[in-house]
């Protein structure tokens, strides 16, 4: 995230060649290939960068082909991402359990142990460096859209904006966004090096004043710091001591299998064979499922973990080498059997090396009609062409941009990225 931010810093600070083109695509790029959500945040974030740059630059014409010509690489390295998401957007798909924006938005504590928690401590050295970034608004137009732009985005990760309003107005936001607290890892830094800034401008003065809030304000940040790092510390050890206890299991997610001994996952993590965890404990997340219908996330959690995750040991199953899956199963007369396996548009099943019709549930799990005996499904996803065709133009644009880097920098030409 930083690394991309500080292409906006530059945006704002040069007068000439303010678009790093292909460090700007790359960094993009690679955090689509990483998560989409933060591409969002990421282009929210230097959206008042470009238009402040394009504003007092005196090469907007430039300025505006540069970043047209960023645009065009990144999609070319991001075209699987794009692929996969034209996919996706083929289908109908469970979106993830909703999640009350308002219950995980930033929140005083004063011990910092998750991402939506902050001390006092570091609320006052946030406060500060917003101030100090106001205050020098006159001087330096720089460390002012960096301390407003880092204020709007940590005000708008807090409880005191409405989310409970907005989520009530936009309800996809529950199971989309998910959370405001993630707005800090923009928030963040641009408030971190606003506050550099400012305590850069102030060792230049040599009055008392300057050098008490310097090494105040410095100070402050630091043990802020250190003491957020240790209260992390414990809440990890506090997090250890649960692993270690045969009676608790520490999990975040919608788990729907799990081992009566407890210690049969804590074996699991250290077996050899890599695939026992999975066979011990099971999730039943809706996250991108394929449905037939709009239905409840909760639902669907059910559905899934009774028809896939409990179902799912009534059957032997092999990966063939061209990526299908493979089910045996035995039966004593011929009936219908419900698979444990879900069905994507691109998805064809073969039951009995016939292609067969099936019927589909609320969540796209197929019933066939098996026969008495031995019976062998195969379930195979077929790409589409144009997906192959989007995977090969990313895969040959990140190998050209990696000979073109190479060379520049062997050549001494140019700095990497």
């Amino acid at each position: 995230m930083p690394w991309v931010l500080r292409y906006g810093i530059r945006m704002i600070k040069f007068q000439k060649e303010q678009i790093n083109i292909l460090g700007l695509a790359a960094s993009m790029a690679i955090a689509a290939q990483t998560h989409n959500l933060t591409v969002v945040m990421l282009v929210l974030a230097l959206a008042p960068a470009f238009i402040v740059a394009f504003v007092k630059s005196n090469e907007k014409k430039k300025l505006f082909r540069d970043i047209i010509f960023s645009i065009i690489i990144f999609l070319f390295l991001s075209a699987n991402i794009i692929g996969a998401l034209l996919v996706l957007k083929t289908n109908n798909i469970a979106m993830p359990v909703p999640i009350d924006l308002k219950g995980i938005a930033l929140n005083i504590t004063p011990n910092l142990v998750q991402r939506n928690h902050i001390t006092p401590l570091m609320l006052m050295v946030l406060v500060i460096a917003t101030v100090l970034a106001i205050l020098d608004f006159n001087k330096n137009k720089l460390n002012f859209w960096l301390g407003l732009g880092g204020a709007s985005f940590f005000f708008l990760s807090t409880k005191a904006f409405p989310w409970g309003i907005t989520e009530r107005v936009l309800p996809f936001l529950k199971t989309s966004f998910q959370s405001p607290s993630r707005l800090t890892v923009i928030a963040y830094p641009l408030l971190l090096t606003s506050l550099a800034i400012s305590l850069s401008s102030m060792a230049k003065q040599k009055n008392l004043k300057s050098i008490v809030l310097k090494w105040g304000i410095t100070s402050l940040a630091i043990v802020s710091s250190v003491s957020a790092l240790l209260d992390f510390q414990a809440y990890l050890h506090s997090n250890t001591l649960a692993y270690l206890d045969d009676n608790v299991v520490v999990l975040y997610s919608w788990v729907y299998k799990v081992p009566k001994k407890r210690i049969v996952i804590r074996n699991d993590m250290v077996s050899r064979n890599q695939g026992k965890l999975f066979q011990d404990l099971a999730n039943s997340e809706p996250d991108y499922l394929p449905i037939t219908k709009k239905i409840d996330s909760a639902q669907i959690v059910n559905i899934y973990g009774k028809n896939i995750v409990k179902n799912n040991d009534k059957f032997i199953r092999k990966v063939n080498k061209d990526g299908s899956l493979t089910l045996i199963w035995k039966q004593k007369k011929a009936d219908k059997k419900l698979l444990p396996i879900v069905m994507y548009k691109q998805s064809t099943l073969y039951v009995n090396h016939k292609k067969d019709k099936y019927n589909l549930g609320d969540v796209a799990i197929p019933t066939v009609q098996a026969r008495k005996g031995l019976n062998v499904a195969t379930l195979k996803f077929n790409s589409p062409i144009w997906f192959i065709i989007l995977l090969w133009i990313s895969i040959i644009s990140w190998i050209i941009l990696i000979m073109y880097k190479g060379w520049l920098i062997w050549s001494k030409k140019r700095d990497f990225l």
